[in-house]
């Protein structure tokens, strides 16, 4: 896969190393928030309204560091504009006192030259130079998306921070096809396999355009269900269960994927998911008639539950979707634009008749803490987190950030006994059944990127082995040609010519009676 980290330097790595492990640790806090938010102030938020209000937050967090992205890249190109000015008058002033002249103009023997205008043509050549490079500048936009710390770093590719986001894709040959230097389009945090994308630009040599808009209607529907359900779900059962089912997403791309491609499924899944399930049994069966807070006890403990299970499906799809439509030429600003703007429209007309709309009497009893907390979890959790996954994959490839997968369950029942002061994963049995889940994962994703170095390595060895083969067939052509030039038309004479590589007796003519150099003699 691309983007491996072996091509990284050490600090550059261990940076985005860090960023993989923040984006899972960000992907736990966001349950544990919404479950404080929904059981902790007094009064509590309901599920619909609590998920209205975090995609609203989240949609002017995502306005806001779009904006600062633009205003920055702005400012930056500004800079640059009048550093090459001031570059360009201090060599006007080193210079002998005339400009340099254009290489089209000849020179006589008395320094004069043809050329009338000199001086203003060289003003002119030099301020049409700084016009071009400001009417570029102009037209290029930052991806609000690379806002979040994505310095360029010796040997990491460069960040989608510094390239423009529009137009990002044009049309060719009925299938859209990514411009160089344009942002990366969104990919999922799970390796996935080729051949999806090519599906859909078969689709789309007939209709474009629908093919284009179902696309993106099937992408920002998936996750816009799988996000509300992650905020709704901790609200009714334990977050460390709706992570511990979250888990089950990478077996479920590996089996959608055998439905759609008829890929073989990989031999390691099988014992990774027997493990798995034996250890969300072992986590699950304690919890079910106990009477524990957040348990599966009642119906809105199996609510919650479903809910979950209902997540990792449409993340499942989410993923897929992005697989299959990157050539589409969506953008990760572009699709967070989409999908919080279907949440709000969404949940915007069920809230209000459900839960009401005397918002003063819900907030009339929050405190700072309360505020502090809805902000944190709009914000820099659930936009923080997204950027984190997106950056984090772009610079070390899916299948590394994914070995980081397991880290959502153990972050969950951390945080969850931190700030919430309980979690429903106490006993032995449910601790170890943690921990044969989390390990489980954690080996099928080495396990799968293992292989995709592997995979690599042997298109790099083929790539190179094609490039070996076509280097010798031209020096073959190169030897025949220059064996012919040596021969000339002493064919003609009754000579013969050997090629190199060639028998002797396949080219020798019936008239010939001397060879090339006999004939020279002569």
């Amino acid at each position: 896969m691309p983007g491996g980290p072996g091509g990284h330097a050490g600090c550059p790595l261990l940076l985005w190393l860090g960023v993989a492990i923040l984006a899972h640790v960000l992907v736990a806090l966001f349950g544990v928030l919404n479950r404080w938010l929904q059981v902790k102030p007094s009064p509590s938020l309901p599920a619909l309204r609590l998920a209205l209000l975090v995609s609203l937050l989240a949609l002017v967090s995502v306005a806001i560091v779009d904006a600062a992205a633009r205003v920055t890249g702005a400012v930056l190109r500004a800079g640059r504009l009048r550093r090459s000015d001031r570059e360009q008058q201090r060599r006007r002033r080193q210079g002998s006192g005339k400009p340099a002249l254009p290489k089209c103009c000849p020179i006589s023997a008395d320094g004069s030259t043809s050329c009338p205008q000199e001086i203003d043509s060289g003003r002119v050549a030099e301020d049409g130079h700084l016009a071009a490079q400001a009417d570029e500048a102009s037209g290029q936009q930052a991806d609000a998306g690379a806002a979040v710390g994505t310095a360029a770093a010796p040997g990491l590719r460069p960040s989608p921070v510094q390239q423009p986001s529009a137009p990002t894709w044009h049309r060719q040959d009925s299938t859209f096809v990514r411009r160089p230097g344009q942002p990366l389009p969104p990919r999922p945090e799970l390796a996935l396999q080729r051949g999806l994308s090519r599906r859909v630009r078969d689709l789309g040599e007939g209709r474009p355009q629908l093919v284009y808009w179902g696309a993106l209607a099937v992408t920002t529907v998936s996750f816009a269900a799988a996000y509300t359900c992650q905020i709704i779900a901790p609200g009714f059962v334990d977050p460390a269960l709706v992570q511990l089912v979250n888990m089950f997403t990478v077996i479920g791309v590996a089996l959608f994927q055998r439905l759609l491609l008829h890929h073989r499924l990989p031999t390691a899944i099988w014992p990774a998911s027997g493990a798995m399930l034996a250890g969300a049994a072992m986590v699950i069966i304690p919890t079910i008639g106990r009477g524990q807070a957040a348990g599966l006890d009642d119906w809105q403990g199996w609510l919650g539950f479903g809910l979950s299970v209902c997540s990792m499906l449409c993340t499942v799809a989410y993923f897929v979707s992005l697989q299959a439509f990157r050539r589409l030429g969506f953008t990760s600003l572009q699709l967070q634009y989409c999908y919080l703007g279907f949440c709000i429209l969404v949940l915007l007309p069920l809230s209000l008749p459900i839960n009401g709309t005397d918002w003063s009497r819900q907030f009339g009893g929050w405190g700072a803490s309360d505020w502090a907390v809805l902000a944190l979890t709009s914000s820099v959790v659930c936009v923080g987190a997204n950027y984190a996954i997106q950056h984090s994959t772009w610079q070390l490839g899916a299948p590394t950030v994914s070995m980081f997968y397991g880290l959502r369950l153990i972050s969950s029942i951390i945080e969850s006994q931190l700030l919430l002061d309980y979690t429903i994963i106490k006993t032995g049995v449910q601790i170890a059944g943690s921990a044969i889940t989390v390990a489980a994962v954690t080996v099928y994703m080495w396990l799968q990127w293992r292989d995709s170095k592997r995979a690599t390595a042997r298109a790099a060895a083929a790539a190179g082995d094609e490039a070996a083969a076509a280097a010798s067939d031209d020096a073959d052509v190169e030897a025949a040609a220059a064996a012919d030039g040596a021969c000339g038309g002493l064919t003609d004479e009754g000579g013969s010519c050997h090629r190199p590589g060639q028998p002797s007796e396949l080219l020798q003519l019936p008239q010939a009676k001397h060879s090339c150099l006999d004939s020279s003699q002569e």
